[in-house]
């Protein structure tokens, strides 16, 4: 992502030029930015709530291949990437590079009413030395959406993915191959809106499976439930209160090491969802949880919970995308259950010409491991850019940068990789 060095005393932000300024003259400033957006995106007839990569692009976006009332987009990506730290390690590191060639394709229904949508990938790499790291990965989905009524909404969806768990990731055990991890999920959704009041239900269960035998004691069904009621005052804003109930349930009831690992976490939301003027748009909420583990050796834990993804377009053509997440998620480490995982991120999309995009960001990762002294921290830098050749054809290349400060001895590791990305889509 390309940015401008800082100028001393002023900066320019949406196109116009500002000062160190009071309070209330930030305000007025950011009334003329929102206006100056508004505009600009009646110009390039952007919806609500679209960031600068989502929207439409007439003469690039790919048409796809109609098959009756759907629309198929297959896909092909050749990735050619360099990493100085395989294996994520302090002090046994190694560079390699690697090849990935990823194919996948959707079918999405162009129905008035209704939607269904499928979709499945298949991915392999392929290292040049370091063949041990080879690894393949694929999945499935499904997602529906019935119209019941104008008021009325149902939503489902169901997905199965082989995935590999990364070197630097604390999940992963440092087998001598790459970790296969088979994930199943699935989701139910419903909504009801009376006038100004919504209610609504989400539920949703996953299965998480391990190939590797000495982590088969860590294999799992997570459930969880949410009732949502929400009070709309206006089409651009509503608040709403959303308890919820999850439970974790292991295949063994005692894992390797003898710890007993079921938990039940109850807690509660409340936040809102918000729309200004098309220009700033998400959903933020906080709450509370409290986790009760079946070993009595391990205390239960409980916290502040926050959910926050806002979109800001600050011209039409920059959005910077904010997140930040603390919620309490299983963990394989030993003598753990779970643990309490933060998160903040910012990143910035930016055209800088009709067919050439441009992206940065920068993410705060923190993991408190409970019942244990451990509490690791990641630090992300990503920088990259397309090359949109026509419909069917783009270039891209990207740099992260990672970084992971442990309490646990040798764990510290520093991360750089490369990346050179051929796109083809129809």
């Amino acid at each position: 992502m390309m940015m401008n060095k800082p100028v001393e005393n002023h900066r320019t932000v949406g196109g116009i030029r500002a000062v160190k300024m009071a309070p209330g003259v930030f305000v007025i400033a950011l009334a003329l930015i929102c206006s100056t957006a508004t505009t600009a995106f009646a110009q390039y007839q952007i919806e609500r709530g679209q960031t600068v990569f989502q929207r439409p692009r007439p003469d690039f976006d790919p048409l796809g291949i109609k098959v009756g009332g759907f629309t198929f987009h297959p896909s092909l990506d050749v990735v050619q990437t360099y990493n100085d730290n395989v294996f994520a390690s302090n002090n046994n590191k190694e560079d390699d590079f690697f090849t990935t060639a990823r194919l996948g394709g959707t079918l999405e229904s162009d129905w008035s009413r209704h939607q269904l949508n499928v979709a499945a990938y298949g991915s392999i790499d392929r290292y040049w030395d370091t063949t041990s790291e080879d690894s393949e990965e694929w999945g499935v989905s499904l997602g529906t959406r019935a119209d019941l009524s104008s008021r009325d909404t149902l939503r489902t969806s169901v997905r199965f993915d082989q995935i590999i768990v990364g070197r630097g990731d604390p999940e992963n055990t440092a087998n001598d191959e790459p970790e296969e991890l088979n994930r199943t999920a699935a989701v139910l959704g419903y909504q009801h809106r009376f006038n100004r009041i919504a209610i609504g239900i989400l539920g949703t269960v996953a299965r998480s499976d391990y190939g590797a035998s000495d982590d088969r004691d860590q294999d799992r069904v997570e459930g969880r439930v949410a009732p949502r009621v929400s009070y709309v005052p206006s089409p651009n804003v509503s608040f709403f209160v959303e308890p919820f109930f999850a439970t974790r349930q292991y295949d063994r009831r005692q894992d390797f090491g003898g710890l007993e690992r079921d938990a039940n976490e109850i807690g509660a939301f409340i936040g809102s969802q918000y729309d200004i003027t098309g220009i700033i748009t998400g959903e933020t909420s906080i709450g509370y949880y409290t986790v009760s583990y079946d070993d009595s050796r391990v205390d239960d834990a409980n916290g502040l919970a926050i959910r926050s993804s806002t979109n800001w377009n600050i011209t039409a053509l920059t959005t910077i995308i904010g997140r930040v997440s603390r919620e309490d998620v299983a963990t394989t480490s030993l003598n753990s259950p779970s643990k309490t995982s933060t998160r903040l991120g910012v990143a910035v999309e930016h055209e800088l010409l009709r067919n050439v995009e441009l992206r940065g960001g920068a993410r705060y990762e923190n993991e408190d491991f409970e019942d244990i002294n451990r509490t690791d921290e990641y630090y992300t830098l990503e920088f990259g850019a397309n090359y949109l050749l026509n419909r069917n054809f783009r270039l891209g290349a990207d740099y992260v940068f990672r970084q992971r400060d442990a309490e646990v001895p040798n764990d510290d590791y520093i991360q750089n990789r490369f990346m050179v990305t051929l796109r083809a889509v129809l």
